[in-house]
């Protein structure tokens, strides 16, 4: 009895762990899928889309971005005129841009897996360079990341917001 019911349960065993092996080679074969998928799936569209409506909201019309490239994974900074600005941004226009850039990846994700992780902001001095109307706008949005983090919305868990301006500090608290 002892022997038979000894090779039952290795039997079971070496099936289950066939079993499980099995399921994780699927697994595997199917994440290479996804990537592929999410690869071809991913574009710079709703980047563009949701920099622009920002720019739009507050009034701000000296640039704008529009998809580029084949296959329409790469972006442009454009003048209201159409014609390419990449080469006249003035340093304002450029820290501007960065800052929208990394705004919008703080609601997003950087992985192509689309899945966002808790993170701990640290704005570090960004209006240097920036007129008054451009740091309006840059307050009101780090406003809106202080807000969701206090309120748990959001993926920022913790802001810092270093400066030396004060203007700016007044209007970001």
């Amino acid at each position: 009895t002892y022997e038979t019911t000894t090779e039952t349960v290795s039997k079971a065993i070496d099936g289950l762990e066939q079993g499980i092996a099995s399921k994780h080679k699927k697994r595997v074969e199917l994440d290479t899928q996804l990537k592929a998928l999410e690869a071809a799936a991913t574009s710079v569209k709703p980047t563009v889309d949701a920099i622009n409506a920002i720019l739009a909201s507050f009034g701000f019309t000296s640039f704008k971005l529009s998809v580029a490239g084949d296959r329409g994974d790469m972006y442009r900074i454009v003048r209201p005129d159409g014609s390419d600005a990449r080469s006249t941004l003035s340093e304002g226009e450029r820290s501007f841009v960065t800052f929208l850039y990394f705004y919008h990846m703080l609601a997003g994700s950087t992985s192509g897996t689309g899945t966002t992780e808790e993170k701990v902001v640290v704005f570090d001095d960004p209006v240097s360079s920036l007129d008054a109307d451009v740091l309006f706008v840059v307050s009101s949005l780090i406003r809106r990341v202080v807000e969701q983090a206090c309120n748990g919305k959001g993926s920022a868990k913790q802001v810092f917001v270093l400066t030396h301006n004060i203007y700016f500090h007044k209007e970001v608290s």
